[in-house]
């Protein structure tokens, strides 16, 4: 048991902690209905040790869209919810504060809506689906503070329609 005890210590130690805000667009695309483009806010989280180059991503993204006076529909508003829980590996030169990534992982999405309009009336519809993304990105790294850039593509288990999306976005980091 006291050998075991040094090597939590030294294992908590060595694994660094960066979190971050994001925003940017995302791009969904339905099957036979088509594109639309989304802005997106989000929040993220990694665990990685620093020995090396992988690490656990978390995060969660909001994206909405409301339009108004849609023919024959009228008000339209959607906004979709996903979490992600990915690895990532990491890709950098020596003794530069830049560094690509790539990574994957598991999506829970849920997308919702509403409609209200004088032919149709008012509708609302709400559904949680499971996808996969694939994202790749750059970090640039400042001590304490990093900037980053990713895109990547996910798809949406759904067994109704083919939905894909594109995640564009950016953000600021803090890292620990």
């Amino acid at each position: 048991m006291r050998k075991i005890f040094p090597c939590i210590i030294l294992l908590l130690v060595s694994i660094s902690l960066s979190a971050g805000a994001t925003g940017g667009i995302e791009m969904w695309t339905v099957e036979e209905v088509g594109t639309e483009t989304f802005p997106a806010i989000g929040i993220n989280a990694t665990f990685s040790p620093l020995i090396i180059p992988i690490g656990i991503r978390g995060g969660i993204e909001y994206s909405w869209k409301h339009e108004e006076d849609v023919p024959v529909i009228g008000d339209v508003s959607t906004s979709i919810f996903f979490i992600l829980l990915g690895l990532e590996y990491y890709i950098s030169p020596p003794l530069s504060p830049v560094s690509f990534y790539i990574g994957s992982g598991a999506e829970i999405i849920t997308i919702s809506g509403s409609s209200s309009g004088s032919i149709t009336g008012d509708y609302s519809y709400s559904s949680t689906k499971f996808g996969f993304l694939v994202y790749t990105g750059v970090s640039f790294d400042m001590g304490l503070m990093g900037f980053f850039a990713e895109t990547g593509y996910g798809t949406v288990f759904a067994e109704d329609a083919n939905i894909t999306h594109i995640p564009i976005r950016g953000g600021i980091k803090v890292n620990i």
